[in-house]
């Protein structure tokens, strides 16, 4: 077995020796050549190629990751169009009383907001972040006066809207004004707050507001 190892490494080796007899060394030096620049070519081609697969992996996982934000956004915007409405106070014999500062044109401390039986407007608050959509003034206390209102919430009285109406036989605004407000929404379990001003001071307006939860199916 090895003599016989030995014998086609021979010829081997004497086919190599013929193939050199027969090209000439400067022929052989450029196949040398050729095939070298051709595994460096190809060596930088594979890489290339290489590293283009991964960018498209990470440009894939970019584009799922998009699709999945776009999703949930789309899920929410089809959430503030279609859910169910809330109204507080929820009974029509309830009302809702936002006092104004006690000084003409000057701000109320804030309160929390509470219906006339101390029902706040936050109680069901743990139910999800809340969003107010509207504010509904039903009475205000002396006609042709002007009132302002701020709502927020948490312990820093983050303000979420501000409306400001005229009361009365003014052409502007009839006696009861509704006002659908675009506001940021109410973290889940925060407290919410108003604060009121009138021209005169120490007057008053009954209100009801329109709001839904973020998590409504």
């Amino acid at each position: 077995m090895y003599k016989q190892i030995l014998a086609q490494l021979q010829i081997i080796n004497t086919n190599i020796e013929r193939v050199r007899a027969l090209l000439p060394s400067a022929q052989l030096d450029q196949i040398q050549s050729d095939l070298t620049s051709f595994r460096s070519a190809f060596d930088t081609t594979s890489g290339n190629i290489q590293n283009m697969l991964v960018n498209m992996g990470s440009l894939a996982a970019n584009v799922e990751t998009n699709l999945a934000e776009m999703r949930l956004l789309a899920e929410d915007v089809d959430r503030e169009n279609h859910h169910e409405t809330h109204i507080f106070p929820s009974r029509t014999n309830v009302a809702c009383i936002l006092a104004c500062g006690a000084v003409a044109n000057t701000w109320s401390a804030w309160n929390r907001l509470l219906d006339a039986n101390g029902v706040a407007l936050d109680a069901r608050g743990d139910e999800g972040d809340m969003h107010i959509t509207a504010i509904q003034v039903e009475t205000a206390g002396i006609a042709s006066e002007r009132y302002m209102c701020e709502v927020s919430y948490g312990p820093d009285n983050i303000t979420i809207t501000r409306l400001r109406l005229i009361n009365g036989v003014v052409a502007v605004f009839p006696g009861i004004s509704s006002m659908r407000i675009h506001p940021a929404f109410v973290p889940v379990g925060s407290r919410i707050y108003y604060r009121g001003m009138s021209e005169t001071g120490a007057s008053s307006m009954s209100v009801s507001i329109r709001y839904h939860f973020h998590n409504s199916e």
